[in-house]
């Protein structure tokens, strides 16, 4: 993603002369602290986010022009999609949610790009724990509803989405029997 830098053309006719490839160039100290291999998925993102256009309309463009992967148009859709989900004052268990819904990579992605974009903001917390806090497994499944006799089928999601709640309620303390008892 040098040569976006030297060659602002290249990306700006990708998006029609929609992108300001010059803030990119101002604000690249976001990227100085990634892995070389996330630096530019990362950057990319910053760029779809500061289009003129929509930023998923932005995407469509340069992924069709760039030939991008499924794989790498998916994550940047999630990164585009959810940026807005996360602010500088969410509580930590909306945090966790949200680590557990988008994956820790991309939760991390988007707390780089909110840093960014308000630096005014301070995200070193979110950071923190998006990098070092080990996503939990839901202590109950399916099949352990359909082995204490719920039938399979809609009631059968509807307890389980009930019991998961219950679950990120409980900040992921509440183990399989602690759930049981809120089966009702």
């Amino acid at each position: 993603f040098d040569i976006c830098l030297r060659h602002p053309e290249l990306v700006e006719g990708s998006l029609q002369n929609k992108v300001k490839i010059s803030r990119i160039a101002r604000n690249d100290k976001i990227f100085s602290s990634r892995p070389r291999n996330k630096c530019g998925v990362t950057m990319l993102a910053f760029l779809l986010l500061n289009a003129e256009i929509p930023p998923v309309d932005a995407l469509n463009i340069l992924s069709d022009r760039w030939r991008l992967s499924n794989d790498l148009k998916k994550y940047l859709l999630t990164i585009i999609t959810h940026i807005d989900d996360i602010s500088a004052n969410i509580p930590a268990s909306s945090q966790k949610q949200l680590i557990r819904k988008l994956g820790a990579e991309i939760f991390s992605d988007i707390i780089l790009l909110k840093q960014e974009l308000q630096p005014r903001e301070n995200y070193s917390e979110m950071l923190a724990l998006a990098e070092n806090w080990q996503i939990p497994i839901m202590p109950v499944s399916g099949r352990d509803l359909i082995e204490l006799g719920i039938p399979e089928g809609k009631i059968l999601g509807e307890k389980l989405h009930k019991l998961e709640k219950i679950w990120e309620e409980s900040d992921y303390k509440f183990g399989k029997e602690d759930l049981y008892k809120h089966i009702g």
